[in-house]
């Protein structure tokens, strides 16, 4: 068996759902063995590609794999000498590593002093060995795994469950500087709008369940982040939106998606006459953008063109303060009537089983979080809303906070923002 961890990232049941969406499609026996707020921990009959893996997960910062397994109530004394022995283990004459804690920790043990420790105790042994310490808290970032540790040290990983200690060590990390340039760097932002994270229309794009080949419609296109983020991960997208604009700054992301950044290479690969998209590139092929009003996409698509929408419709307008009960109120009612237009049109060119992962606005106000409230209005054109967390998962972890809503979504919020994202999933009934 291989065993595996998932450092999750700061929405945890984000990332779980979207491993539950992603895992049982690379290997079909694993068993998920535990997990806690930052970290899920599994076991799979098949060695999972770490690298590949983590290039198109938007909710997982690190994977790891797990070396040993000690008892919760192991002493400091015995920890720092079991590390070592993992260490000393290293072919390289100069051992340079780094380590994170996640989990419930005692006081007297942190990333940084756990660090000088296991270093005093190689030097004492005759070995040569640096440390790279957290810059804050007791994990080392993205940045200083890649940059100061690289291809020759090794990040330890330690997570703390109620019942044991795992210790792994890093195989890969997230590429910051990818989703920096996928972000920031295209020729068309908007603050005024909004911007969907890349990150966020990943895990979206994943818990569509979609093979790569399929099709995939954004019907709200913006600046084209789910389209690029599709594309990345082999899939053939279509992009719509009556505004003329939104079109013409979606077609000048997607150009210079097609000269700056490389599509990924399939986890599964297809047969040697297809080759891999990585050699093929991104061309019109790739992608069609028409203008449509939501209510003419039945004029364009044929039932069963689209495997999938995944979408955010509209925000309602970017809040500088906190806005109250009746203004929120008041913005949903404007929503509701285009949301049963949609989800009309949806029904005349979705399969039976199609899906649509979609954002609604979800308003913070004091404490607490305002829904959307007409969900029903969807579920009754025809419609399954399905728990984004794959049930067998939901069943097996039951913990609280990687669960669903009682309406079967889950909540995408920054600090800084009065309006949350809520996102559901639903299903087209037969």
């Amino acid at each position: 068996m291989f065993s595996h961890l998932f450092i999750l990232g700061r929405n945890p049941a984000l990332s779980v759902a979207e491993l539950s969406h992603v895992i049982p499609g690379l290997t079909p026996h694993y068993t998920l063995m535990g997990a806690a707020e930052q970290w899920l921990w599994l076991e799979s009959d098949t060695a999972l590609h770490a690298q590949k893996l983590i290039d198109r997960l938007g909710g997982t910062i690190k994977i790891a794999k797990v070396d040993s397994v000690t008892q919760r109530a192991i002493s400091k004394e015995e920890l720092v000498s079991h590390i070592a022995q993992l260490l000393a283990a290293t072919p390289s004459p100069r051992i340079e590593f780094g380590i994170s804690l996640y989990g419930d920790w005692p006081r007297n043990v942190s990333g940084r002093n756990l660090g000088f420790t296991v270093k005093r105790f190689l030097t004492q042994e005759g070995k040569s060995a640096r440390v790279i310490l957290p810059i804050h808290g007791h994990t080392l970032n993205a940045a200083q795994v890649v940059k100061s540790l690289g291809d020759h040290g090794v990040e330890l990983i330690l997570a703390r469950s109620k019942e044991s200690v795992l210790i792994g060590h890093t195989e890969a990390v997230q590429d910051i500087d990818s989703y920096r340039i996928r972000d920031i760097e295209r020729p068309h932002r908007s603050m005024k709008t909004g911007m969907m994270p890349p990150k966020l229309a990943q895990i979206m794009i994943n818990c569509a369940d979609l093979k790569e080949g399929q099709t995939l419609l954004d019907p709200f296109v913006g600046l084209g982040t789910i389209l690029i983020e599709g594309i990345r991960m082999g899939l053939r997208v279509i992009g719509s939106d009556r505004d003329a604009k939104a079109l013409a700054d979606t077609k000048e992301n997607l150009v210079w998606y097609s000269r700056f950044i490389t599509p990924l290479t399939p986890l599964t690969f297809p047969p040697k006459a297809d080759p891999p998209r990585a050699e093929r590139g991104v061309d019109d092929e790739s992608y069609h953008l028409f203008q449509s009003d939501v209510k003419t996409l039945p004029q364009h698509l044929r039932r069963g063109e689209v495997a999938a929408i995944v979408t955010e419709g509209t925000l309602g307008p970017r809040l500088e303060r906190e806005t109250t009960v009746g203004e929120a109120r008041e913005e949903f009612n404007k929503l509701r009537e285009l949301y049963q237009r949609s989800f009309k049109a949806f029904r005349a060119f979705l399969p039976t089983g199609g899906r649509v992962v979609i954002t609604f606005p979800a308003y913070k106000i004091r404490g607490r979080v305002l829904p959307y409230p007409y969900i029903d209005d969807l579920r009754s054109l025809g419609y399954n809303t399905d728990c984004l967390i794959a049930h067998a998962w939901d069943t097996i972890l039951s913990v609280p906070f990687l669960s669903c809503t009682g309406r079967g979504s889950l909540i995408y919020s920054r600090e800084d923002q009065f309006v949350a994202r809520e996102i559901f999933r639903f299903t087209l009934k037969g």
